[in-house]
């Protein structure tokens, strides 16, 4: 017959077991994600090396010096643009100079039969759009999106340096959650943009 005291030991020890397994499971998903991290670093080198050689070799190519400020307009710049080209008109609206922002959604469920009429597939840009994969988006928007998640990307990434959230190489995932931290993807048919920091004086 079990005595208190022997199950009192069972559940200590049946809890000891329970810890010591949540903890084998978090260090494999650990190095499962340092491995993914040393992985897709490589791979960013690779597709950045491939992008630099494609685009001497077949295409003129530009640099541009600009200060972070420059690149976070740039950014959503182009976030608008592909936007735009998706269909999702309503996100013009938070950059005109309106005369009473606070009634911007008013605007926009007035407009959106209207558009529903003007835009293709029926699409009124606000409960449907065309997605940026879309055989209908334009390249133009592809490009843009492109463009934007490349600066978004750096941008994120040089801040997390700064507030010591990564050494700059590793993503540090329980800090580095956001879709800004993800490594763009290659949308359109322009080759990926390349952008790095510049060396402070």
């Amino acid at each position: 017959m079990l005595t208190r005291d022997d199950v009192i030991r069972m559940a200590l020890a049946a809890e000891a077991a329970r810890v010591a397994e949540a903890e084998r499971r978090a260090a494999a998903e650990a190095e499962a994600r340092v491995r993914a991290d040393q992985e897709a670093f490589a791979r960013r080198e690779r597709e950045a090396a491939e992008a630099r050689a494609m685009a001497a070799a077949d295409m003129t190519t530009y640099t541009l010096t600009i200060t972070e400020q420059q690149a976070r307009t740039i950014s959503t710049a182009c976030e608008l643009m592909a936007r735009l080209g998706m269909g999702q008109w309503p996100e013009a609206l938070s950059h005109l100079p309106m005369q009473d922002s606070k009634r911007g959604g008013d605007h926009i469920s007035a407009l959106l039969p209207y558009m529903a009429g003007l835009l293709v597939d029926g699409i009124d840009g606000w409960g449907s759009h065309l997605g940026i994969r879309g055989a209908r988006t334009p390249e133009t928007a592809r490009t843009a999106w492109d463009l934007y998640a490349v600066i978004r990307h750096r941008l994120a990434w040089d801040a997390a340096v700064e507030r010591g959230l990564t050494a700059g190489e590793f993503r540090n995932w329980r800090t580095m959650g956001g879709v800004h931290y993800d490594d763009p993807e290659h949308i359109g048919k322009e080759p990926l943009a390349t952008i790095e920091r510049a060396p402070t004086t």
